[in-house]
């Protein structure tokens, strides 16, 4: 089942949320930046939400800045403290640039493409890496992280 929860845009931000089968959508047009940053994190709060599941879905989104990093950094947080996830879908080229450079695609799951209706994501509450990732998070990101995130994503191009 899918509903459509809200739609709307305020500044350079366009935000549509639906929901399927438990998961939030978020699809998102637009920039997030300081001027967009509190929309989104409104739409994105998960307080009281016991295991949120949200796919954020990118294809749209043109700009994002370090606002927006420190955005997502924080949903993430929240979330997997919840025992919940996020996932990034179908970043635009210039978005997945930012979030490869500051390491964030090695912590957020990103996925090539747009969410379909029925997503069939799985859920990583027992991946190994996940306690990683919370406990890197909790500390914020360090050159380590930076550098072990590279030296994995090396290793895995390998």
């Amino acid at each position: 089942m899918t509903d459509t929860e809200q739609a709307e845009q305020v500044g350079g931000l366009s935000v549509v949320a639906t929901a399927a089968d438990g998961v939030r959508v978020l699809t998102l047009a637009g920039e997030i930046d300081h001027h967009t940053g509190d929309q989104l994190r409104n739409v994105l709060d998960v307080t009281g939400t016991a295991r949120p599941r949200i796919v954020v879905d990118m294809r749209r989104v043109t700009f994002m800045d370090s606002s927006g990093i420190n955005l997502l950094i924080a949903v993430y947080r929240a979330v997997t403290e919840a025992d919940g996830w996020l996932r990034l879908a179908a970043p635009t080229d210039s978005v997945l640039r930012v979030l490869h450079l500051v390491g964030i695609d090695g912590i957020i799951e990103c996925h090539p493409t747009p969410p379909s209706p029925k997503p069939s994501l799985p859920d990583p509450l027992h991946t190994p890496s996940r306690a990683r990732n919370v406990r890197a998070l909790k500390g914020g990101l360090t050159p380590a992280l930076r550098r072990s995130t590279a030296a994995a994503r090396a290793a895995n191009t390998r």
